[in-house]
């Protein structure tokens, strides 16, 4: 992965996530991820485009303060990319770590790991791994 391509997808994926805007949010969204974009959360996982966004929204409606923030830069390995941030607030920007995790197919990102749990994050990256391995193509 180029920087230049790493800049952009950590810039616009941190920005979605603290788009209030619906519309906006939903064309970022758009921009960053794969139309068939698997995002999975430690409670649930995200089918779409339209219900990553409607979870981001509902962030907002239970803390309208709510901040997610990078806290180094992106980094990649072969088609994978992993970033750690912050979740929190303006006034408190780093009340939680978590780190995103990213499997990058045809320039964007397919299948996102939403982790604040390091024991799940590597569940979820072994899981793919068996999945590319062991399913027919």
């Amino acid at each position: 992965m180029d920087t230049l391509f790493a800049e952009i997808l950590q810039e616009n994926h941190v920005a979605a996530w603290n788009e209030r805007d619906r519309e906006k949010r939903d064309i970022l969204l758009k921009t960053i991820y794969a139309d068939d974009i698997k995002m999975y959360d430690q409670d649930t996982v995200f089918q779409s485009l339209a219900e990553v966004s409607d979870f981001i929204g509902k962030l907002y409606a239970q803390d309208p303060d709510f901040l997610f923030s990078a806290a180094q830069p992106m980094n990649f390995t072969q088609n994978g990319a992993r970033l750690y941030g912050h979740i929190g607030t303006k006034e408190k920007p780093d009340i939680m770590q978590s780190m995103d995790f990213f499997i990058i197919e045809n320039g964007k990102p397919r299948i996102c790991t939403l982790c604040w749990s390091l024991r799940f994050t590597e569940f979820l990256i072994n899981f793919y791994l068996y999945q590319k391995t062991n399913w027919p193509h």
